[in-house]
């Protein structure tokens, strides 16, 4: 996050930031973009630590329609059951030109909490972003020869990063409101 932060995110200058699944016994990455002057917000679906908002509905997010300036995530996309639909309530949340960043796994042992249901690659990740109006910027996997030996993927925490930045309005935006409990206030 760190190097996508100083790459992408130091020249926007302050704004808002949306992390999406924050519930963390530790800081996480709130505290990068706090020291450079951004207001962070952290939802998930429980209360917890980096928690400020808990969501009644996963799948639709109670701020406007581009509200975030930069909205990131990290080791949740995988424990969701339809990370698709989250992914364009995020799209819907961040401003035309605003970023999102994914640091995701692409290998990896199960690890349910409370479920576990996906790993993702480059190709998926621009596929996910092109559906919802971004334009990827940085996508990558950490995959290497010792990836083959069960032992090393074990001892570390495989994962990869997406960059993507919104160019234009979704083209499916009613798509995620057909999953959601609720429907969204009209603007």
């Amino acid at each position: 996050m760190e190097s996508a932060f100083k790459d992408f995110v130091k020249s926007m200058g302050p704004g808002k930031m949306l992390e999406v699944g924050s519930k963390s016994a530790r800081l996480g990455h709130r505290p990068l973009f706090e020291k450079n002057g951004w207001t962070a917000t952290g939802i998930d679906l429980k209360q917890g630590p980096n928690v400020d908002v808990v969501l009644e509905d996963p799948f639709s997010f109670p701020f406007e329609n581009g509200y975030f300036d930069v909205i990131i995530s990290d080791a949740m996309l995988e424990h969701n059951s339809m990370f698709w639909i989250s992914f364009m309530e995020m799209a819907r949340v961040l401003r035309i030109g605003g970023l999102m960043i994914h640091i995701t796994p692409s290998r990896g042992p199960e690890h349910r909490a409370p479920q576990d249901c996906w790993r993702f690659y480059r190709d998926g990740m621009k596929a996910a972003g092109e559906w919802c109006g971004m334009e990827m910027l940085r996508t990558s996997t950490d995959w290497l020869s010792s990836d083959l030996d069960f032992r090393a993927i074990k001892l570390q925490r495989p994962s990869g990063v997406c960059v993507a930045k919104r160019c234009f309005s979704t083209r499916h935006g009613a798509i995620p409101w057909a999953y959601s409990k609720k429907q969204p206030k009209p603007m």
